[in-house]
């Protein structure tokens, strides 16, 4: 499956498990601000962001436990970094941010930077 797959069955899953109810809900409301609804979209995204973060912390917690299982339901190490790469992909195509052609350029960019990137990373 491509970038742009994932990204697009993630992002109609979500919206189809009604994961965008609130927020189209929210952000339709015709009394707010240009402002506001900047607002509600930054903190929404911070939301969405943490998501991320937890299933990253969800597959730290499987290494800790050896698990590194991918079988839906197990919370092992392959399954929670599948579950940050959806919601990855969710984000990718609500926020249009073209995640395949800008990871393509980032590895080309740093197939060229020097050793360690020029620093001291252990």
């Amino acid at each position: 499956m491509t970038l742009q797959k994932l990204a697009e069955s993630s992002h109609a899953n979500a919206r189809d498990k009604g994961f965008y109810e609130q927020i189209d809900e929210l952000m339709a409301h015709p009394d707010l601000t240009d402002n506001q609804k900047k607002f509600i979209h930054a903190l929404w995204l911070g939301n969405r962001l943490m998501l991320i973060v937890s299933e990253l912390a969800e597959a730290l917690e499987a290494v800790r436990h050896h698990n590194w299982s991918a079988e839906p339901g197990s919370g092992g190490f392959a399954e929670e970094m599948a579950d940050a790469a959806i919601r990855i992909g969710d984000m990718d195509k609500a926020e249009t941010l073209r995640l395949e052609e800008t990871i393509s350029a980032k590895a080309e960019y740093n197939a060229n930077r020097p050793h360690r990137h020029g620093g001291k990373v252990t």
